[in-house]
């Protein structure tokens, strides 16, 4: 996992999401695949899985063909309501107690850091964003983004310094998965 998250999602995606899942995701790398033509935006949300309660099964004690029905008909009553309006994506993340669980440790002074250093990097500030990511590493030093950058910043700059190469153009081709 090179980016070190849970979930990476193109660029392509982000787009059909409502304007309030959108400001779950993290903008975390810009960058161009092994045959593609134009460079991609890769975005994460931020979850912890670590530290996660283990879900009790409230089926537990039904037989898998009834516990298999049970499962459908809340994902369709889920569904229906979502199709009708009558609840959000977002309402339905705000009042899940595991979605909750997974965002507990989501830090607001972190993640201002980490727009401010992202900007720098792909606007070619190299210096500043090294700087504002060490800064954020010290907030979150497992981020798995903030770790990428420091190494794509370390092993691409110019120096003396942490200057952006001449011909950045605010992406990278990206060389693993």
């Amino acid at each position: 996992m090179q980016y070190g998250v849970h979930i990476l999602v193109s660029g392509e995606l982000v787009p059909i999401l409502t304007k309030d899942v959108k400001k779950l995701m993290r903008e975390v790398d810009t960058v161009k695949v092994k045959g593609s033509d134009k460079p991609m935006k890769l975005y994460t949300v931020d979850v912890q899985v670590e530290e996660i309660a283990e879900v009790t099964d409230r089926f537990k004690k039904l037989v898998i063909k009834d516990k298999k029905r049970m499962l459908e008909r809340e994902k369709f009553v889920l569904w229906e309501s979502l199709k009708r309006r009558a609840m959000s994506t977002m309402s339905v993340f705000k009042n899940d107690a595991d979605f909750s669980d997974l965002r507990k440790n989501y830090n607001k002074e972190f993640n201002e850091l980490w727009k401010q250093s992202y900007d720098a990097y792909i606007s070619g500030d190299w210096s500043l964003a090294h700087r504002l990511l060490r800064d954020g590493q010290e907030i979150c030093p497992e981020d798995g983004p903030t770790k990428t950058l420091l190494r794509v910043i370390e092993s691409m700059c110019v120096r003396p310094g942490y200057s952006a190469p001449p011909d950045w153009e605010g992406w990278r081709s990206l060389t693993e998965k």
